[in-house]
């Protein structure tokens, strides 16, 4: 893509064969693509969803950038070798990725995904994320927090929940704020 049509077209999606051969749809890589529109939209994600699009937006993908860099150390040495600390990164990154990211064409809830729904699972999956990283700083394995019983609703929210009531989700985040305090104890 050239320079000049870049100044026309201030949206990018790169699309990523490793992705496709992954079968993870869309295969749109994250880390390439862009908008230069977030600035304009902010106010209406504010108004359709009443989040900060923008710093959700910004938390997953430093977590995601952070997560490429380290795949990287992973190929080279595995993932075991890893501290707790950047296991919950790359383990953060899959739930943003498989969780909030990737889509089912073929089940009928998750085949459209209204803005106040992506806010709210985007929100549950970084409060998690959170809570993860804070047990890990308080040298609780990282395996402990993946094994939660409130992971399973995090993988399933997505098919489970249609986004037009907040209640489920509100209960998903006070569930990882419980299960995470029962851990640290």
């Amino acid at each position: 893509m050239t320079q000049h049509t870049k100044r026309f077209v201030t949206t990018f999606w790169a699309l990523d064969k490793e992705l496709a051969s992954a079968r993870y749809f869309p295969a749109i890589n994250y880390l390439n693509s862009y908008s230069g529109y977030v600035d304009s939209v902010a106010p209406w994600w504010q108004e359709k969803a009443g989040v900060d699009w923008s710093d959700l937006k910004d938390r997953a993908l430093s977590i995601l950038k952070e997560d490429a860099r380290l795949q990287n150390i992973v190929k080279l040495i595995g993932e075991d070798a890893l501290p707790d600390e950047q296991k919950a990164v790359t383990c953060g990154a899959k739930l943003i990725k498989e969780d909030f990211l990737q889509q089912s064409a073929f089940d009928p809830v998750d085949t459209y995904s209204p803005p106040v729904k992506q806010a709210l699972r985007l929100q549950v999956i970084l409060e998690f994320i959170e809570n993860m990283k804070e047990a890990v700083s308080q040298r609780i394995p990282v395996y402990l927090a993946m094994e939660l019983p409130v992971t399973d609703e995090l993988h399933r929210m997505k098919v489970l929940y249609r986004g037009d009531d907040p209640a489920p989700f509100q209960a998903i985040r006070e569930r990882i704020r419980w299960e995470f305090a029962a851990l640290l104890r």
